[in-house]
């Protein structure tokens, strides 16, 4: 024993007496073995620099291993591979008292061990989301969204041809996408036109009228931002939009010819609410060039007439009067329906009384197509007759001139002192002047 103490104090290993524990364990391991000596168990040279430094962390599990050496007779030691083997640690190390000059709290070594086995592993860290998680948008009232919450498309009304003012509506559409992460309850979309700027930077206002398609009809809504309730024009439409979806609407813009040429611009934009009122969400503003306005179209002038021809004289029964009557369209445009119009007055001789001429008594004829063809002949009361002369209708050019054909008998037995025959034109509903003749008929009697 004494031996043993004294060759391990040269290799500065151990120098403190064997404890009882150790004792124990000496002779339950030898009487086990018969093989295994005190010399074998404890290295002839001291532990490597590596075992050195771990030493302290032996010492820290001694209470723990004291416990169990009370049952330590339980485990048996194979000598062909413990006697020989140099890197375990020697018995001695194992001691249930206080070693000197050993604190018996753990070293900083030892504690510098503690947090190495909470260090998360290489990849997330605490605050990392997993990676198939779907991002969630904010929560957020209406007043709080973005300005841009809400895309904005114009169609059909910005191009590379100007709009000429004057020319008649043109159609355009607005369309309306949530591109935010949750629902709109309530989107009024409002569409109005700026100022037209014109010339050096001046502005002019807009004149003409624009429409909203509303269902199967059109309604009018303020033209200009300039009116002061062309914000609320779209209350009474305001619509829900959900996550993605979008809603389009058609408008047509009609501009009167008084409009300047330069360029005007279209705002749109919606109004959602807020606890503060509607709010603003989006705008787009679409700007349109305005060419020089369309010449104004010529209107329509009535039609004048004049007699180009006849009264020739007439035999009653036998020989018609002839007569040619030319309607003229003095103006530029175009008249679309020229009709003559023919009313014949009996004339009242001495003693005559109104009525002794009958409808059946009087023919009416003109030339058509290289014929003559009869027209229509009705009383309209008090000796007045009026000829049907809409098979003559025909279109008149600006300037030109239209030549009517007509001629006129009375019945053989007609014996009063004939007719008045008032000739005029229509043209396009518009009535000109008008001449009257008097044909003088004789009768077959009294040659």
């Amino acid at each position: 024993m004494t031996d043993d103490h004294h060759d391990s104090a040269d290799t500065g290993w151990n120098a403190v007496e064997d404890s009882p524990m150790e004792r124990l364990l000496r002779e339950a391991m030898t009487a086990r073995t018969n093989q295994v000596t005190v010399a074998s168990l404890r290295p002839a040279a001291p532990p490597d620099g590596r075992r050195r430094r771990n030493r302290p962390l032996y010492l820290a599990a001694v209470p723990m291993l004291a416990a169990a050496a009370a049952v330590i007779g339980v485990f048996g030691v194979h000598t062909d591979t413990s006697a020989d083997r140099r890197d375990a640690p020697p018995a001695a190390s194992l001691s249930t008292g206080p070693t000197p000059g050993v604190s018996q709290a753990p070293t900083a070594s030892a504690a510098s061990t503690a947090p190495a086995a909470q260090t998360a592993p290489p990849g997330p860290t605490a605050t990392d989301a997993p990676a198939s998680a779907p991002t969630q948008p904010p929560s957020a009232s209406a007043s709080e969204r973005s300005a841009h919450g809400i895309g904005i498309t114009v169609d059909g009304l910005s191009g590379s041809k100007p709009l000429v003012p004057g020319s008649g509506p043109v159609a355009f559409s607005v369309t309306w996408t949530n591109t935010t992460g949750q629902r709109y309850d309530s989107v009024a979309p409002v569409v109005a036109a700026r100022a037209s700027v014109v010339g050096a930077g001046a502005s002019a206002p807009v004149r003409g009228r624009l429409q909203r398609q509303d269902g199967g009809s059109w309604t009018d809504v303020p033209l200009s931002e300039a009116s002061a309730d062309y914000r609320s024009s779209g209350d009474a439409v305001a619509f829900p939009l959900a996550v993605g979806a979008g809603r389009t609407i058609r408008y047509r813009l009609d501009l009167t010819g008084d409009n300047a040429a330069g360029t005007l611009s279209i705002e749109s934009f919606a109004l959602v609410p807020s606890p503060q009122g509607p709010s603003q969400e989006a705008a787009v503003v679409t700007d349109v060039q305005l060419a020089a306005a369309a010449p104004t179209k010529a209107a329509p002038v009535a039609p004048t007439v004049r007699l180009t021809g006849g009264p020739s004289a007439g035999v009653t029964g036998k020989t018609p009067s002839q007569f040619q009557l030319t309607a003229t369209n003095p103006g530029t445009a175009p008249l679309n329906s020229v009709v003559p119009s023919v009313v014949l007055t009996e004339r009242l001789g001495p003693g005559a009384t109104s009525g002794s001429l009958k409808p059946e008594e009087v023919t009416v004829e003109a030339l058509y197509g290289g014929t003559w063809r009869s027209l229509g002949v009705s009383s309209a009361g008090g000796g007045r007759f009026v000829v049907d002369t809409s098979l003559l209708d025909r279109s008149v050019a600006g300037g030109a001139d239209s030549v009517f054909d007509l001629r006129l008998n009375l019945g053989s037995s007609y014996l009063g002192a004939g007719v008045d025959v008032t000739l005029s034109a229509q043209g396009d509903g518009l009535s000109g002047n008008s001449v009257t003749v008097s044909p003088r008929f004789s009768y077959p009697m009294n040659p």
